[in-house]
């Protein structure tokens, strides 16, 4: 690309994403209206408590894991894998020992806890996606300035 049409699209995105961070609002946001639609909202209503339960199933052996990586892992390059192997393992464990003692004392409730947790916990993140997604459009959706927005953003090419 000629260096003049290449300094002139940076010109145009930087003053674009100046303004949508002036307006604290998001690209994606901006772009995707449908987001903050009903079905949407209908959705994070229906899937509060799963992801809820999800959350808090999962949640010790997220900060099992990171007080871990905290402590011990000094480079950032091995924060995520130790993270994920260690919430991994200690998950396999706890879930065996619970299945197990489930099992064993005829809990059926604790059984079908520990079979669903990993749905659970990967709903959870889901559901925090779709959250942030769905705020992030509301907000765009409501801002006075997003005409404009959309017309500096379509004027990039």
């Amino acid at each position: 690309m000629p260096e003049m049409p290449k300094n002139e699209l940076k010109q145009q995105a930087g003053s674009y994403f100046s303004a949508l961070e002036q307006a604290g609002l998001t690209d994606a946001g901006l772009r995707h209206p449908e987001h903050s639609s009903v079905g949407w909202m209908f959705f994070l209503v229906l899937g509060a408590l799963p992801a809820l339960i999800g959350f808090m199933v999962s949640w010790p052996f997220r900060f099992f894991a990171r007080r871990v990586v905290q402590k011990s892992v000094k480079k950032r390059e091995f924060v995520t894998s130790v993270l994920m192997g260690l919430a991994t393992v200690t998950g396999v464990f706890a879930g065996l020992v619970l299945f197990l003692y489930g099992l064993f004392t005829a809990r059926p409730w604790l059984l079908s806890l520990v079979l669903l947790a990993p749905l659970l916990g990967w709903f959870s993140f889901f559901y925090r996606d779709i959250r942030l997604r769905f705020a992030a459009a509301r907000k765009a959706s409501r801002h006075p300035e997003r005409a404009a927005l959309l017309q500096q953003r379509a004027a990039i090419k």
